[in-house]
């Protein structure tokens, strides 16, 4: 065991971030046809040496997972990345902007470098493109790691003209052409949201189209049908040129502009044009699915009413407490050929970490959606797991006293009628700081099935896969 740092951050963000693989203790039963790993990233060391991260989403980046086994027993392994952003951090500098943390640098550096360095601190998601998996930031920068020890093998390298877009770690699949789909943003002279496919083993992307603005939105996630990439511009906006010789964190630049309303634009698959439709202000980290219906089509988001989340999530706010990380569900229905896009609140369940059965149903009208609400203060979290119709309305939850779970990943049953029969795999983490555990789910009833139990933190994080054990080829 080999100790590389420490955190004074009180549970959920605590982390003992060292690299270890230990086993875990497992009540319950499994699913005999549960096999595989649940890999995730979390921002995990907060502090270190001279720096010191700001936001939640600036920490550095710990990769872990739970490996369920043949014999029923479970693993865990995490290491810490160890790439550019985390050599400078270990050896004093900090000089290099984060999602919410300001850069150390001088007016002469800032001067000879006029915009901050992209970082490769990609503790955001984590999926396997191809035979790689890789670990995304909102950067042009992403790692591929060893599946096994989950160390970092080397940057993904792009063979095309796209290695300035910053792109963001939402990526979708297109399951009925086998497409990868993603989108980011392009700072310059001429900025643009530009969307882009690839063969999921490719390393070469084909550009699908770009929507030019003159301010650049946040962007975090998109909407993806058979015929449409939604893009989804909200009224958290920068121009490109206060960028130069900014001495702010990358999202303190951006201005929420609520007169400006939210925009969306619907780009055409097969031709690149956007038609753009507007509504009233929201501000959106995530969409839940999208999906043709007749001469319209939807999106269903998780919204909030202004962007003042992301402030709330700096990390001296943290330190009182969690701002609830509950937006609405909201259905935005453009009918092709009208500007106003219609607006629909959909029941009063509010949460955030959207999963659908999404192999089955994305990019179709889907049936169900989980996710996780959590708030709190810095005593006590309140933390459910949720089963929500398409309709909004709430079919289920999970909670378990004193233990605060985030997103949860949906594993489908291998041959099962339904979409959403399976189950649904949360990581949660014991306020007290001590222990962890692997909460497996039935995934419609949300009756816990099984848990597998490490005693250690694991700081509450983003993103992750359910990556399936393939079948041994005789």
């Amino acid at each position: 065991m080999q100790t590389t740092t420490e955190s004074t951050e009180r549970s959920p963000f605590l982390s003992r971030a060292e690299t270890e693989t230990i086993s875990t203790s497992v009540t319950g039963k499994l699913p005999d046809w549960l096999r595989g790993d649940v890999v995730r990233t979390a921002p995990a060391v907060f502090q270190k040496k001279n720096w010191q991260a700001d936001h939640w989403f600036d920490g550095l980046g710990l990769m872990y997972g739970f490996r369920v086994n043949a014999n029923g027993t479970v693993t865990f392994r995490q290491k810490l990345l160890e790439g550019a952003f985390a050599k400078n951090i270990d050896q004093g500098n900090a000089d290099v902007a984060g999602f919410g943390t300001a850069p150390k640098r001088s007016v002469f550096q800032r001067m000879l470098n006029p915009t901050p360095k992209g970082l490769d601190n990609t503790n955001v998601n984590c999926l396997m493109l191809g035979n790689d998996l890789v670990a995304m930031t909102e950067t042009n920068l992403q790692f591929m790691l060893d599946p096994e020890t989950l160390a970092v093998r080397g940057h993904v390298q792009w063979k095309d003209s796209l290695n300035a877009l910053m792109t963001i770690a939402h990526p979708q699949l297109d399951t009925e052409r086998k497409l990868v789909v993603n989108m980011g943003s392009l700072f310059g002279p001429s900025p643009a949201i530009v969307a882009f496919e690839h063969a999921p083993a490719s390393r070469e992307r084909r550009e699908i189209g770009r929507w030019k603005l003159k301010e650049l939105p946040y962007a975090h996630s998109f909407g993806l049908t058979s015929k449409h990439v939604v893009i989804i511009s909200h009224p958290l906006r920068v121009s490109p040129l206060s960028l130069l010789w900014s001495s702010k964190g990358f999202i303190d630049n951006f201005t929420w502009k609520p007169e400006t309303g939210t925009q969306l634009g619907r780009m055409d698959r097969a031709t690149g044009t956007v038609a753009v439709h507007t509504c009233d202000p929201m501000f959106v980290f995530h969409t839940v699915n999208s999906f043709e219906d007749g001469d319209s089509t939807v999106m269903d988001v998780l919204a909030y009413d202004d962007a003042s989340i992301v402030s709330s999530l700096k990390m001296s706010a943290l330190r009182t407490g969690l701002n609830a990380l509950t937006p609405k569900l909201v259905r935005l229905r453009m009918k092709h050929g009208v500007e106003r896009a219609e607006v629909e609140t959909m029941g009063d369940t509010r949460f955030e970490f959207p999963i659908i059965p999404y192999m089955r149903q994305s990019g179709k009208a889907h049936s169900t959606v989980w996710g996780a609400a959590i708030s709190g203060t810095s005593d006590h979290f309140d933390s459910k797991v949720l089963r929500v119709s398409s309709e909004g309305k709430l079919e289920g939850s999970y909670s378990s006293a004193g233990w605060v779970f985030g997103e949860p990943l949906f594993a489908s049953k291998p041959g099962a009628d339904r979409a959403d029969e399976g189950v649904l795999l949360t990581v949660g983490t014991h306020q007290s700081g001590e222990r962890s555990m692997l909460q497996v789910l039935d995934a419609t009833s949300l009756e816990p099935l099984a848990q597998a139990t490490v005693q250690l933190p694991i700081p509450l994080g983003f993103h992750g896969s359910f990556i399936r054990e393939q079948p041994t080829k005789q």
